[in-house]
């Protein structure tokens, strides 16, 4: 039979391991609750986006998100928080193949609502200390601030596209009048050499060029001036023979 020293020094043993284990399973808690708030947090967003980029954006971040709270997730004693976890990310993976707003706002939407249990059974199973609230509210205003600078970064990413948008618009307008004021310019100096020949009573005529313009578009504004300095440059050029020839 154990004298009373050694009993007392296993009972000591056994409060100190069991304080130590809860210890460390509340900071796992800890870690938890600060991850699944991020994932709530980008969820929310993600269902309240007004197209499917923004909502396919924050819900892969809800997604990295959740994928966070179940590396810790094991290590925090508290029921369904793993099936819940699990039931979320199941939701989230299925959004990148969807192409439907409304089916991808489904999925979202249900992983927010899990992630609202989450927080809702951890406030239910932990009792974190004033330093671990205060540590796990700043990892997600640490989180809520890397959100922000991302959220600012794709608002600029989607004013530069829609100014390369506007400024290809333009272009393709100037492309456009350049080429009607062109064409009517030839056409006007075809109508003169033609009118002077017909005058001259020289048995000739000019005629427009007959390559085809269809891909003229595609080519820079610089490219297209130079191809009709050359055409004007041409008919002017034969019409000179021509008149010559007619003496």
């Amino acid at each position: 039979m154990l004298n009373p020293n050694t009993m007392k020094k296993i009972y000591l043993f056994l409060f100190l391991f069991c304080a130590y284990n809860w210890s460390f399973s509340q900071s796992d808690c800890a870690k938890v609750q600060a991850h699944i708030l991020y994932a709530y947090n980008n969820a929310k967003t993600a269902y309240e986006a007004n197209n499917i980029t923004h909502l396919k954006f924050y819900s892969n971040k809800a997604f990295e998100s959740f994928k966070l709270v179940k590396q810790s997730v094991d290590s925090c004693n508290c029921d369904n928080i793993a099936d819940y976890t699990f039931e979320a990310m199941a939701f989230l993976s299925k959004i990148p193949n969807v192409d439907s707003f409304e089916d991808s706002q489904f999925y979202v939407v249900k992983a927010r609502d899990l992630a609202k249990k989450i927080t809702d059974q951890l406030d239910k199973c932990t009792t974190l200390s004033k330093e671990e609230n205060q540590l796990s509210q700043l990892e997600f205003e640490k989180m809520k601030l890397k959100q922000q600078q991302e959220e600012l970064l794709l608002k600029q990413q989607e004013i530069e596209t829609r100014m390369a948008e506007k400024e290809q618009k333009e272009i393709a307008l100037k492309k456009e009048q350049f080429i009607i004021e062109a064409e009517t310019a030839m056409a006007k100096n075809i109508n003169s050499f033609n009118s002077i020949l017909l005058t001259c009573k020289c048995d000739a005529q000019i005629t427009s060029p007959s390559e085809n313009k269809n891909n003229l578009n595609t080519k820079s504004l610089e490219e297209i001036r130079k191809y009709y300095v050359n055409q004007l440059s041409n008919i002017t050029s034969n019409y000179l023979v021509k008149l010559k020839e007619c003496n």
